[in-house]
């Protein structure tokens, strides 16, 4: 399904946040739906991002790789694992950049969403007893 928003605006906005030192890929994502109305969640906003960046990274990373997955029509991002097809030997492995976001990233994120969350409890009241 396509998008319904401008992407480009999207990514570009995002990247606003991310170059000024902001790291929290939902609070951007967050911050950028807000700033352009786009209707969309913030956790597909966070998800497009992360490969947005996984896919720029691999581009600085390793061009070469990001021209031939892009000539053949494979999403760079779906790059999970490769072949090194040598003279003597063909080896599987697996680049060293994860796809996705980290435990530790998501860690950070739910622990900088969980500060600024604003906790309300209804109060819990009981019942006198009357001893009966």
């Amino acid at each position: 399904m396509k998008p319904t928003y401008d992407t480009k605006a999207f990514f570009e906005k995002c990247m606003y946040y991310w170059n000024r030192g902001h790291t929290n890929k939902t609070a951007i994502a967050e911050k950028a739906i807000q700033d352009l109305g786009v209707d969309m969640t913030i956790e597909s906003g966070r998800r497009s991002f992360s490969k947005y960046l996984q896919r720029n990274s691999l581009q600085k990373e390793n061009p070469a790789l990001h021209e031939e997955v892009s000539k053949v029509g494979i999403s760079p991002s779906d790059v999970k694992q490769a072949w090194y097809k040598g003279k003597h030997w063909s080896i599987q492995f697996r680049p060293d950049s994860n796809t996705g976001p980290s435990f530790e990233d998501m860690l950070k994120d739910h622990i900088e969403s969980v500060k600024k969350h604003t906790f309300s409890y209804d109060i819990v009241r009981n019942k006198e007893s009357h001893g009966d």
